[in-house]
């Protein structure tokens, strides 16, 4: 898991978020509101729900973050959560602790790393199948309340 985790705030821009991507050499930003974890937002959100619809660099981050966020628990096993994962078809997940904090992330790559290779290797069949609850096709816009 990766404890060091650069987060956007709802109200941060488009242009700063990319441009935190583009410096921090990362495609995914967990998005949190105070201590609470309310989106995700992927590079690939970025394009597909703003540049390519034309909005503005300048709108908040909330129009083009998934939310809610889904996530695991720190003291969920690295099976569990990498079982998770392929169900979702994700590459990454956001850990949080039974309070609900964030502490960490856990991407495929750091999942290989410690599972079982059966279980890796079943996940990622899973992430990388077309479609699933995250694909581009099946986001709806939502609003975030200040």
């Amino acid at each position: 898991m990766t404890r060091t985790v650069i987060t956007a705030c709802p109200r941060d821009t488009v242009q700063a978020i990319a441009q935190t991507m583009a410096d921090r050499d990362v495609g995914w930003l967990p998005v949190m509101d105070g201590e609470t974890l309310v989106g995700i937002v992927t590079d690939r959100d970025i394009v597909t729900r703003m540049v390519v619809t034309g909005r503005s660099s300048l709108c908040a981050i909330r129009d083009a973050m998934t939310s809610p966020a889904k996530s695991c628990l720190a003291e969920d096993s690295v099976e569990s959560v990498v079982r998770w994962m392929g169900k979702q078809q994700v590459r990454r997940v956001p850990i949080v602790d039974a309070s609900g904090r964030l502490v960490g992330l856990v991407s495929l790559a750091d999942a290989a790393k410690h599972a079982e290779a059966s279980s890796t290797s079943l996940a990622l069949e899973k992430i990388v199948r077309p479609g699933g609850e995250h694909n581009q096709r099946s986001f709806h816009p939502t609003t975030f309340a200040n």
